[in-house]
């Protein structure tokens, strides 16, 4: 796909628009959240370890705060800071909308007007795959690394399939170097076949 220039950056608004579309409406859950994803560029860099570690901080988030109540006779002044419940399924949809937002990076793809649940939500299976594909990739040889000159003929008459396996930092599969051709639409919706398609489109 042709990469062009998008732009990216995201404000306030449009986290809070994204996280509604996953469920997040729960103004204490949104905020809390909102505290560290202050703009949709945070989810571009936000790993799965990082969300998770920032919900288990919501949960527990530990220290003490001012007591309203702190007039009142007998009454600390401070008083324990108890967090605010992020269940483990909004855990996963953060995750999953992270994952959403790279691959809109990746695919030169601007952020949406309003973020589409089921959209993001058909990343889980994009997600599984890239997983698995990056660990069966593991055991491939490169081409270059073949002795018996036999097989080096047949891996480079199979190159393409062999990139097709081989995925780059952002998870675009080499593929995308050799496709046949140079421009791409730039639409969001071009009708392809799935995401892996689009990414070498």
């Amino acid at each position: 796909m042709k990469k062009t220039r998008v732009h990216h950056g995201g404000c306030l608004a449009q986290v809070r628009n994204a996280l509604q579309a996953i469920g997040i409406v729960d103004v204490k859950q949104r905020d809390a959240i909102t505290d560290s994803f202050t703009s949709m560029d945070v989810f571009e860099i936000a790993t799965d370890d990082f969300i998770k570690d920032m919900c288990k901080n919501i949960r527990r988030p530990g220290g003490t705060l001012p007591n309203p109540n702190a007039e009142q006779p007998g009454a600390p002044a401070m008083i324990p800071c108890n967090g605010v419940a992020i269940s483990p399924t909004a855990e996963e949809r953060l995750v999953l909308l992270a994952y959403y937002v790279r691959h809109l990076k990746r695919t030169s793809r601007p952020y949406p007007a309003q973020f589409n649940a089921a959209r993001i939500f058909s990343m889980i299976e994009i997600k599984k795959r890239e997983k698995e594909e990056k660990e069966l990739a593991k055991d491939l040889v490169a081409p270059g690394q073949i002795e018996d000159l036999k097989k080096i003929r047949d891996a480079f008459e199979n190159i393409a399939e062999y990139l097709l396996q081989i995925r780059g930092t952002t998870g675009v599969p080499l593929a995308y170097d050799i496709r046949e051709d140079k421009e791409a639409p730039e639409g969001p919706d071009n009708n392809y076949q799935d995401a892996l398609e689009e990414m070498i489109a």
